[in-house]
């Protein structure tokens, strides 16, 4: 499926655009309902319109394909936590 391609070749400018959209960093938690939302618009910025129904299943496989890379983990049905360390956030003051 072209779609899914697009988003797991472009995995880093997706979890970018995600960035943009929602309070994402390393280690923060993500539901699935945002991942959802989330899919639909990019893929839309990207000319690919997409129902609520299909970004369901796009979502599902790539998920399945963050997990399987380590970049989610699953912590319960509706939610993951992000394992993306070039998302860290570091206090104000903290040494780089």
């Amino acid at each position: 499926m072209k779609k899914n391609y697009i988003l797991q070749n472009d995995y880093s400018l997706f979890l970018t655009f995600l960035k943009a959209k929602f309070p994402v960093f390393h280690n923060s938690k993500i539901f699935l309902r945002d991942l959802q939302y989330g899919v639909m618009k990019y893929l839309e910025k990207k000319g690919e319109k997409v129902s609520l129904p299909e970004a369901e299943v796009i979502t599902e496989k790539l998920t399945n394909h963050f997990e399987e890379q380590g970049i989610l983990i699953k912590i319960n049905e509706a939610g993951w936590k992000l394992n993306y360390p070039e998302f860290v956030t570091t206090k104000i003051g903290d040494p780089l």
